[in-house]
């Protein structure tokens, strides 16, 4: 399948479009514009409950982990994003019913520094880092 599409001044309402990196391009004359569509990768990626700073994934329940293990913890080689782990919990009557090794549970990226496509590739760079 092409991504790529031509956008034309006229095409558009308001002149205006959303590029993929979620940046706002202004369309001021009848230029063509290839924008590579990447949508389908990551938008989302951000959960709805993100906020004007930060962004939100979530990559597991927060359910399924022991309240009491839960702590957060920034990234060492990169500022602007901060890990949510803990302990998941296990669904049996053993009185160990915890996971000894921390996952991951939530990423925040600061939005100054990140945007959804930039936090998205962040993770697919960097996900072997961590258990998840």
């Amino acid at each position: 399948i092409d991504r790529n599409i031509v956008i034309y001044e006229t095409d558009l309402p308001n002149q205006l479009i959303d590029s993929p990196i979620n940046k706002p391009i202004n369309i001021t004359s009848n230029e063509e514009y290839n924008v590579n569509y990447e949508f389908d990768e990551y938008v989302g990626f951000f959960d709805e409950t993100s906020t004007a700073e930060k962004g939100k994934h979530r990559v597991n329940d927060a359910r399924l982990f022991d309240s009491n293990s839960l702590h957060r913890q920034t990234d060492n080689n990169h500022n602007g994003v901060t890990i949510v782990l803990g302990k998941q919990r296990h669904h049996s009557d053993d009185d160990n019913n915890t996971d000894n090794n921390d996952k991951v549970i939530v990423l925040l990226f600061d939005k100054d520094q990140f945007n959804e496509l930039q936090a998205y590739k962040w993770w697919n760079e960097n996900c072997h880092r961590y258990n998840y």
